[in-house]
């Protein structure tokens, strides 16, 4: 078995209110709902300066909720609606060279400004945003000094394409890859005298990665239930 891992911000889980469907259903830690493609803490913190909210995600190493395509845009629309929330910060601030989100700027992907929406004056003091009912549940621009609930979210690496990301495996920023090295023509032959771990080691190396390694029971028992419900091959951890 083979596993590599990567790190860098960002966040994902299986479908809100079910176990399966279009997203791949990834598992939260304890402390966190899965929603949409997100883990996010459950329930939602009182209202707060945006500041303030942001401060209180970095104490238990989350981030603040921001958009990150439609299709999550939704799910916090349905979300909203059921749980009866008007209003809900985003972590999305506007600087002089247009909207940011997590030190990268907004693109249509990822956000759902109302009509007329955001608002660019900079001489005005509209420099952050929340989903409101007031405008449809969209994104509209308000003062930083005004006060919402807001959720926090897992911080998880930005998987390469091929790896999955797992949340409950050490601090929740590695991912993984099933591979099946014994196809390799080129690594393995029948006159190999190379033990399977340098061999797994070998092929993570092409893939610039590394073995996957568990330092304790609960990293173990993370990827053995990960694993379980996978195809049996081998699997490679990203780091990065």
């Amino acid at each position: 078995m083979t596993v590599e891992a990567a790190y860098t911000p960002e966040a994902q889980t299986n479908g809100y209110g079910g176990k399966s469907g279009d997203i791949e259903p990834l598992f939260c830690k304890d402390e966190f709902a899965a929603i949409g493609k997100l883990c996010m803490t459950w329930p939602a913190q009182a209202s707060s300066l945006k500041i303030d909210a942001a401060s209180e995600c970095n104490k238990i190493e989350t981030t603040l909720y921001a958009p990150v395509d439609q299709v999550q845009n939704a799910i916090m629309i349905g979300l909203m609606k059921e749980l009866g929330m008007t209003d809900l910060w985003v972590d999305v601030e506007r600087t002089a060279n247009g909207w940011y989100s997590k030190g990268k700027l907004l693109t249509e992907f990822e956000s759902d400004w109302a009509e007329g929406e955001p608002s660019n004056d900079q001489s005005d003091q509209l420099q952050c945003a929340v989903v409101s009912a007031s405008v449809g549940y969209k994104m509209k621009s308000v003062s930083c000094m005004e006060e919402y609930p807001s959720y926090c979210m897992a911080i998880r690496p930005n998987c390469p394409q091929g790896y999955t990301w797992l949340a409950l495996f050490g601090n929740g920023t590695s991912c993984f890859k099933i591979t099946s090295p014994t196809l390799e023509a080129n690594i393995y032959n029948e006159n190999d005298t190379r033990t399977e771990v340098t061999i797994a080691e070998h092929y993570c190396l092409k893939d610039k990665t590394r073995l996957a390694v568990p330092t304790d029971l609960d990293q173990r028992n993370a990827l053995k239930s990960w694993y379980s419900t996978l195809e049996p091959a081998g699997v490679n951890v990203r780091n990065s």
